[in-house]
């Protein structure tokens, strides 16, 4: 239902079933966009000229998206924070606040009330990326917004962490994703109670340890009754059915047509005869102070 050149991914259909929200850098730079369900009428809704807008979902009253913002400085995986755009355009508004430039925040979900926003965020220590994480520990837990008040607690997390939640349609479970061992599973929180179970095991490996510039897994959906889920996991599409514990490839066939484009190139000198050297190594400055000799290319 999309097709061109651009990356479109990440679709999320409104609480109407009517249009579906996506994330595409059609533009240029991935933001959120909104088409109708049969793909026509595609629209931009965030308009981020310097940073990454993805992973999006309704608010329940299918008047606006929340998404994940992504912030790049000193080092390329970044940090995120969770926006409210309104889907007829604007700059949007900034809801969570991102720790550094370092640390992920993202995967927002919403409760069928719209009172509540649902969160993955990095735990860890600090303000640093530290690539020596501990899968079995607790690097990603799963947060809770009240949005009328602000305040922020941590609903799961622990050994195996907790990712990606996506709220029940009756509001009163939490679906997210934990490391167990050395695979990712489903489980299901009871929010009233705090009991939690897993249902499905059948899941790619998570991005727990690495950079989660679009999400720690992918986007899945609970089916509109309540009774299961469609997720993805190990290159197929599943339909998870919560009381039995048990999944279901969907199987499928697309018709794609692709667009190709000509490369983007540039002419460039490969061995001008000058030319700044930007890899210095062992400097040592003369007695004198008025020289200094290093090596650089071998020499």
């Amino acid at each position: 239902i999309s097709s061109g050149a651009a990356f479109d991914m990440q679709p999320r259909f409104s609480p109407d079933g009517k249009r579906i929200a996506f994330s595409s850098d059609r533009n240029g730079l991935w933001n959120i966009w909104v088409m109708q369900a049969d793909g026509s009428a595609a629209t931009q809704v965030s308009k981020e000229a310097r940073w990454f807008v993805n992973s999006p979902t309704w608010a329940p009253d299918g008047l606006s998206i929340y998404a994940r913002k992504h912030f790049v400085k000193q080092r390329s995986l970044g940090s995120g924070e969770i926006w409210q755009f309104h889907v007829s355009g604007g700059e949007g508004l900034q809801v969570t606040e991102k720790n550094g430039w370092q640390k992920d925040t993202g995967e927002p979900a919403v409760s069928p009330d719209g009172q509540v926003l649902y969160f993955s965020k990095d735990v860890t220590p600090g303000d640093t990326f530290e690539y020596n994480k501990d899968p079995f520990g607790n690097i990603y837990s799963i947060l809770r917004r009240d949005l009328k008040t602000g305040r922020e607690r941590v609903v799961t997390g622990g050994a195996g962490g907790a990712i990606t939640p996506r709220v029940s349609p009756d509001g009163k479970s939490l679906a997210f994703i934990r490391r167990v061992d050395t695979g990712s599973r489903l489980f299901v929180r009871d929010l009233a109670t705090g009991l939690e179970t897993s249902v499905f095991d059948g899941l790619d490996k998570d991005l727990q340890e690495a950079w989660a510039v679009h999400g720690v897994y992918a986007q899945y959906a609970w089916l509109p009754d309540g009774s299961g889920f469609v997720i993805w996991g190990k290159g197929k599409i599943w339909r998870v059915d919560l009381a039995k514990k048990t999944g279901t490839p969907i199987p499928f066939r697309a018709k794609v047509e692709q667009t190709l484009n000509e490369a983007l190139r540039f002419q460039r000198e490969v061995h001008p005869d000058r030319f700044a050297v930007r890899m210095l190594r062992h400097a040592k400055v003369s007695p004198d102070g008025r020289h200094v000799v290093y090596s650089a290319l071998g020499h």
